[in-house]
C-alpha cells in the first residue's frame, strides 16, 4: 500500500498556513478535529483525503482502565501529599466521573486519543507525521508525537508564532490560577456583603437543608417546587448554595430561606487554604522523578506519566483550594445548626464526601437523601462515595437498578420524575400552533424534525458524528420540501460552526434556532427528534414527540429509550424511514400509532404515572421520617 503523510491543522488559520507549502508529490491526508475546518479543506484539490482526527470511540471502551489509573493516582496523593500534611484525602482525590475537568476526563481522554492516534496510523499507513503547531492544542500533540515515535514515524512541524505561543503559555497558567482567584473573589465578595444580612439563624428550627451549585432557572426549579411542598407540610426548609453565583439571590428574591456556605469559610482557612496550596505543589515538584518512575502509568505502548503529570498540577491548583474552603464553611456550619435531613446534590462528587465527614466530626447524623436524575445509561465510573438514608427514584425499573447497586429496598422510594413537573401545565397552557407562533415558524409542514446539535465530548459524541448528521439534514432537507428541519444548537456549541451552519444552508424548511433557547415550545412543535443519547430526548417523549436514535457505532449500550426509539447506525435506513413517512400514508398512521403505545409504555417503565407531583411524594416522605423518629 502507498504510504501517507499525514498533516495535522486545528483551525482555519492553521490550514492556511499550508497554502504555499510544498509536499513534494506526496498523498496527503489532512486530519483536524474542527468541524469548520474540516468542511473548508475537504474542498481542497491538493488533500488525497480528509479525515477526523478522533475515532469517536466510546469510554466504555477505556473505562476500566482509567479506573485502574485513578486508583493508582489517589493511591499516590494520599500517601505523598495527604499524609504528609494531615490533609483529608478526599480534598485531592480525583473522583470516578468523566463530565469535564483535568482528572478523570482527562485520563480518558488520553487513553481515547492514543486509540485514535494509533487507529489513524494503521488505517490509513501513514509513514510521516507533519502538524501545524497550535498553542492550544499542545497537550494533544504531545499525545499524537508520542504514538508517532512508538511506531518510528518521522515527524516534523509548521513553527506556531512564538508571541503566540508565549501568549497560551501565559493563558494556561492564568487559567490555572485565575480559576480559584475567581472563586476566591466570589467567596470574598460574599462574606463582605453578608456582613450585615440575615442568615437562617433566624428561623428557629431547620428540618431539612437542600443543597444548590448553580444560578441556572431549570437547576433552581426543581428545588423552588421540592421547597413548597416540604414548607407545606410545615418542614422549615434552607437551601445551602456553593459556587452558585446569585442561586441564593435568586432563591431569596422569591421569598426562600437560601445561605451562601462560602459566608462560613473562616478568614483563616482562607489564607491556610493558599499556604497550604504552595506547599502541595513544593512538594509535588519534590516527587516528580518518584512519579515519573511508576511503571502502572503505560497505555497500548505509550508512556502516560507525563500526561498525568500535567493533570496533578491542575487538579491541586483548581479543585484543591475550594474544596479546602468548602470543608472549612461545612465545618463551622454544622457547628451553629442541628440539620434533621440533608439533601446531598450529588452521591459521587467531592462535595458530598467533605458534607458527609463533617457530619461526623461534629457528631451530627441527618437522615440523608439524595433524588437521582441522570439517565438510565450504563455508568462504568459511578461511585457512592456516602451513605444514604433515601433514594427517590422515578420508577420500579429504576428501584431494581438501584437494588442491584446494593442498595435495600427500605431505602429507596418511587416518586415518579420530578423534572417532569410543569409539563402538563405547560401543554394546557400552550397549543402546538401557539407554540409555532411564539418560535416565529412557518405554516406547519408534513412533518417537523428537530436535530439535536450537540458539542463533541470524548467518549461520548465525535466531530465526525455531528457533522455528519448535519450535512445529512441540509441535504435531506434540500430533497424533500414538505419536511422543516430545525437544528437546535447546545449551549456550548462554538459560534464558528453555528456560522457555518447558517452560511452553508439555503433552504427556506431549515431553522437554526438560538443555541439557549430553552425547549419546550420545541416539544410541542416537532414530531420527531434526531439525537444519540441525551436527556433532550427523553423530556421529547414525555411531550408526546418520536425518537430516533443515531449511534453510528451501534453501541447498545447507548440505547437508552428502550423500544420507544428507533435506532441507525447509518443515514441510509434513517432516511429511508422519513421517505416512507412522507409517502406512505396508511404506514405513516400505523407507525405513530404504534410508537405512541412504545412511548407510554417506554415512560410508564422507567417513569412511574404518579397522579401526585413527585416534590409532594418526597415531603410525605420526609414528614413521615421525622415523625418516627420523635
Amino acid at each position: 500500500m502507498h504510504k501517507k503523510k499525514l498533516v495535522v491543522v486545528r483551525n482555519i488559520k492553521d490550514l492556511k498556513k499550508l497554502n504555499n507549502y510544498d509536499f513534494d508529490g506526496k498523498s496527503v491526508i489532512v486530519g483536524t478535529e474542527d468541524i469548520a475546518t474540516f468542511n473548508i479543506a475537504s474542498q481542497d484539490k491538493r488533500f488525497e483525503k480528509v479525515i477526523f482526527l478522533e475515532k469517536g470511540d466510546s469510554y466504555f471502551e477505556v473505562a476500566n482502565d482509567v479506573i485502574k489509573f485513578v486508583d493508582v493516582i489517589n493511591e499516590w496523593l494520599e500517601k505523598n501529599l495527604a499524609r504528609k500534611f494531615s490533609l483529608n484525602p478526599d480534598l485531592l482525590a480525583w473522583i470516578k466521573h468523566a463530565e469535564g475537568g483535568y482528572t478523570t476526563q482527562r485520563v480518558q481522554d488520553l487513553f481515547l486519543l492514543i486509540r485514535s492516534y494509533n487507529w489513524i496510523f494503521s488505517e490509513f499507513n501513514i509513514a510521516e507525521l507533519l502538524y501545524v503547531e497550535s498553542p492550544q492544542h499542545d497537550w494533544e500533540e504531545e499525545i499524537m508525537i508520542a504514538c508517532a515515535n512508538s511506531k518510528n514515524i518521522p515527524v516534523s512541524s509548521v513553527k506556531s508564532q512564538y508571541v503566540l505561543a508565549l501568549y497560551h503559555k501565559a493563558k494556561i497558567f492564568c487559567a490555572m490560577f485565575g480559576r480559584d482567584y475567581f472563586f476566591l473573589a466570589n467567596l470574598l465578595w460574599i462574606k463582605l456583603k453578608n456582613t450585615f444580612k440575615f442568615s437562617s439563624d433566624l428561623i428557629e428550627t431547620v428540618d431539612v437543608f437542600l443543597s444548590l451549585s448553580s444560578w441556572k432557572e431549570k437547576a433552581i426549579l426543581p428545588v423552588v417546587n421540592l421547597v413548597d411542598k416540604l414548607q407545606k407540610h410545615g418542614l422549615k426548609t434552607v437551601t445551602l448554595c456553593w459556587e452558585a453565583f446569585g442561586g441564593a439571590k435568586a432563591l431569596r428574591k422569591k421569598g426562600y430561606f437560601a445561605e451562601e456556605l462560602e459566608n462560613w469559610v473562616s478568614l483563616r482557612c482562607i489564607i491556610d487554604s493558599i499556604v497550604y496550596l504552595f506547599k502541595l505543589e513544593k512538594t509535588l515538584l519534590l516527587k516528580k522523578k518518584e512519579f515519573f518512575s511508576i511503571s502502572e502509568f503505560c497505555f497500548e505502548g505509550v508512556k502516560c506519566n507525563n500526561f498525568i503529570w500535567k493533570s496533578l498540577h491542575h487538579s491541586i491548583l483548581s479543585d484543591f483550594p475550594q474544596r479546602y474552603r468548602l470543608e472549612n464553611a461545612y465545618d463551622n456550619y454544622w457547628k451553629n445548626h442541628t440539620p434533621r435531613v440533608f439533601h446531598h446534590r450529588t452521591a459521587i462528587f467531592s462535595d458530598a464526601r467533605l458534607a458527609n465527614k463533617s457530619f461526623e466530626k461534629s457528631g451530627k447524623k441527618p437522615l440523608t437523601f439524595l433524588i437521582p436524575w441522570y439517565l438510565y445509561m450504563e455508568a462504568p465510573y459511578e461511585h457512592f462515595a456516602v451513605p444514604l438514608n433515601m433514594i427517590f427514584v422515578a420508577s420500579q425499573k429504576s428501584r431494581e437498578l438501584y437494588l442491584k447497586k446494593g442498595f435495600s429496598t427500605e431505602m429507596l422510594f418511587d416518586v415518579g420524575c420530578y423534572l417532569f413537573e410543569g409539563f402538563e401545565s405547560f401543554q394546557k397552557e400552550f397549543s402546538r400552533t401557539a407554540s409555532r407562533n411564539i418560535l416565529k415558524l412557518n405554516e406547519k409542514p408534513k412533518l417537523t424534525i428537530l436535530i439535536d446539535l450537540n458539542i463533541p465530548l470524548r467518549g461520548y459524541i465525535s466531530s465526525r458524528e455531528i457533522y455528519g448528521l448535519f450535512l445529512w439534514a441540509c441535504n435531506l432537507a434540500e430533497k424533500k420540501k414538505e419536511l422543516e428541519i430545525i437544528f437546535k444548537p447546545h449551549p456550548g456549541c462554538p459560534d464558528d460552526v453555528i456560522k457555518m451552519i447558517n452560511s452553508q444552508q439555503t433552504s427556506k424548511n431549515v431553522l437554526i434556532l438560538p443555541k439557549n433557547l430553552l425547549s419546550y415550545h420545541l416539544f410541542n412543535v416537532v414530531d420527531i427528534i434526531i439525537t444519540k443519547y441525551s436527556l433532550l430526548g427523553v423530556e421529547g417523549l414525555k411531550f408526546g414527540c418520536n425518537v430516533f436514535s443515531f449511534i453510528p457505532s451501534g453501541d447498545e449500550r447507548f440505547r437508552i429509550f428502550g423500544d420507544a426509539s428507533e435506532y441507525f447506525s447509518n443515514f441510509e435506513g434513517m432516511e429511508l424511514l422519513i421517505e416512507r413517512l412522507l409517502t406512505d400514508e396508511s404506514f405513516a398512521k400505523a407507525w405513530f400509532f404504534k410508537k405512541d403505545i412504545d412511548r407510554k409504555k417506554f415512560l410508564s417503565e422507567y417513569f412511574s404515572q404518579i397522579d401526585v407531583p413527585s416534590t409532594e411524594l418526597i415531603a410525605q416522605i420526609i414528614k413521615a421520617k421525622l415523625e418516627k423518629l420523635k
